[in-house]
């Protein structure tokens, strides 16, 4: 089985389409030795993330039985050709041995996944401190941000610092956050011609961006640069927030259909090119594909610029988004599809639950509607039941796994149940129901022997416990 993993505006992923997917040779070798499969990686994360081979475009071979033999990111041509033969040929000729290799590598990866679990340790507010060291120790005080190129905004390490620095402001904290803010909207991750953030630099310094541009970065743009204005009172950071807003609305937003477009395509000629040469050229396309993550995102992101930027119109277009995109992928008492092109598809990821579930607590405490809270506490009863674990702590990435290979075993993504953690955090608090706190408690249980290993995505767990533990 031949499995290639795109994204939809990955500039890699359209050269690839133009040139090895074009190439009669290989078209040929395919037909004849492979079953081909292809699958958007925005429009089902449950198996990116058990295939993905580091990034996108991934060309993953299979066993019959969906178990992964090899795999690599973009192949031009010649080497792609190279792949299909060689694979073709162990196969043919060391069969049972790759399908034995296949399997080991299996085991090993379901023992990976097991020992993200320290049965020793509990969840304890003691942590988030240690979680604040992991991002000083990964910060770039050179250039701000976190990590080494090719660099990422870590959205969840710059709200936790915000978070954290808003309770405690004789800290370094909230430089760490502003270093990271100014560093992005100053040198060349932003913008300043279209508006709006691309994707991610190849470069620490933040100089050479990859020009995707995707709605949920430009909320988790607005809600960090939001957040930084009400602290700082910087009016960089309002304006920043104003000029992704103008930015969404004018290439993104669908007046029509009252939706936005997931993304917009990666261009390097249209952006090399200035203001009045881009106002004669076409601008890249979208995916006007409508997604629940990345539009619930928006909405909170609206009524984060309502709340620091005291503008109410932004809560009554909040609503208007959230109405219109539940009223195409939430079903009446069932749980969220992940996108509609024609029709809903794909109902059951808990990452959309998730975000479905933390729009609900935000409009709740927005607008005082308490019908909001108790579709959250439905929401969140039909989460636990659905998804959890009942031998284990943690919960489930999806309702069904299809039973193949790296599908047939169920896997809890830790993004996903730091997500639910800070569902059921705040639940508990909003409700004063000890229950939730309890099932937060337990998504954050299965990853006590992973979190301080990852650096400044450890962020995700520290913000699961700020909302778990926060008074």
């Amino acid at each position: 089985m031949l499995l290639f993993l795109e994204q939809f505006w990955c500039g890699l992923c359209r050269l690839m389409e133009q040139t090895s997917w074009q190439d009669p040779s290989i078209a040929e070798r395919i037909e004849s030795s492979f079953v081909p499969v292809r699958v958007d990686a925005t429009r089902r994360p449950d198996i990116d993330r058990r295939f993905r081979m580091g990034g996108w475009p991934t060309v993953a071979f299979l066993t019959p039985q969906a178990q992964l033999i090899t795999g690599s990111t973009f192949l031009p041509p010649e080497a792609l050709l190279n792949a299909l033969d060689g694979v073709q040929h162990l196969y043919q000729t060391k069969r049972s041995e790759l399908e034995l290799r296949a399997s080991e590598t299996e085991h090993a990866r379901e023992a990976a996944l097991a020992s993200r679990q320290d049965s020793t340790r509990q969840p304890s507010p003691w942590m988030t401190s240690k979680v604040l060291e992991c991002l000083q120790a990964s910060a770039d005080r050179d250039f701000g941000g976190f990590g080494e190129a090719p660099k990422f905004p870590h959205f969840s390490a710059i709200e936790l610092l915000l978070k954290v620095a808003g309770q405690a402001p004789e800290s370094d904290l909230l430089s760490l956050a502003t270093d990271a803010l100014d560093g992005m909207l100053q040198s060349g991750l932003y913008d300043w011609e279209d508006g709006g953030f691309f994707r991610s630099s190849d470069e620490a310094d933040w100089s050479s961006p990859r020009y995707e541009k995707l709605l949920s970065d430009q909320a988790r743009h607005i809600i960090c640069y939001s957040q930084a204005h009400a602290l700082t009172g910087e009016l960089d950071y309002r304006e920043a927030v104003e000029g992704v807003l103008d930015y969404c609305e004018r290439m993104l937003f669908d007046p029509g259909r009252g939706l936005f477009a997931n993304a917009q395509v990666a261009d390097a000629a249209y952006y090399s090119l200035g203001r009045s040469e881009r106002d004669r050229q076409q601008p890249p396309p979208s995916d006007q594909t409508i997604f629940l993550e990345s539009s619930c995102q928006m909405v909170r992101a609206l009524l984060r610029v309502a709340e620091d930027l005291q503008d109410e119109s932004q809560t009554e277009r909040a609503l208007r988004l959230y109405n219109r995109v539940t009223e195409i992928l939430w079903p009446e008492n069932g749980l969220a599809y992940r996108y509609c092109d024609t029709q809903p598809q794909v109902q059951g990821l808990l990452v959309d639950q998730c975000e479905l579930g933390l729009t609900l607590l935000d409009l709740a405490s927005a607008t005082a509607e308490g019908a909001l809270l108790s579709q959250a506490q439905e929401l969140a009863s039909l989460i636990h039941q659905t998804f959890h674990d009942p031998r284990g702590p943690g919960y489930y990435d999806a309702v069904d796994p299809l039973g193949l290979g790296l599908l047939r075993a169920r896997d809890k993504s830790y993004e996903d149940n730091m997500l639910l953690a800070s569902f059921f955090g705040r639940l508990a608090r909003t409700t004063g129901e000890p229950r939730w706190e309890e099932l937060a408690l337990n998504a954050l249980r299965g990853f006590t022997g992973a979190w301080e290993h990852l650096g400044a995505n450890s962020a995700l767990y520290g913000l699961a416990l700020y909302d778990v533990f926060r008074e």
